[in-house]
């Protein structure tokens, strides 16, 4: 999944960063604060090549260019997921397209990842491990 515009960046300048579902990882985010540059990129990276700033130090190509779908964010970051079930999340802003990305992300990062934590649906916030994990066979009943 490589990415042209990190491929010979030494330095890689993010808008957010986050940990993320994969231990040792955090989750990025790029986007031109400016709006001259629609969209945005979502990005994996080794935590400590992080510096907190919004800098990610590339010089060894350790970036991961994940999708430029920017709510893969949220599914990507360290928290279990939503209190809400998957369907009602569709109600919430999210869309089959986004469950089809990231269904495509978990196919292809858990091969490299086998650890990776999987977003769940109905948390209960208040019981440790509560939840149902993403389901992919859901997103082709989503709207």
């Amino acid at each position: 999944m490589a990415d042209i515009n990190t491929q010979h960046k030494t330095i890689i300048h993010v808008q957010a960063a986050a940990n993320s579902s994969v231990s040792g990882y955090v989750v990025m985010c790029k986007y031109d604060p400016f709006g001259f540059i629609p969209g945005e990129k979502i990005y994996l990276g080794k935590k400590e090549r992080y510096d907190q700033k919004g800098n990610y130090d590339n010089s060894d190509g350790s970036a991961i260019y994940v999708s430029d779908n920017g709510h893969m964010f949220s599914f990507l970051d360290a928290s279990p997921g939503w209190v809400l079930s998957q369907s009602q999340m569709l109600q919430e802003g999210l869309t089959k397209a986004d469950y089809l990305e990231y269904a495509r992300i978990l196919k292809t990062l858990t091969k490299q990842f086998p650890d990776m934590q999987v977003k769940k649906f109905s948390v209960r916030p208040s019981k440790k491990g509560s939840g149902l994990p993403f389901q992919a066979d859901l997103c082709d009943t989503a709207q």
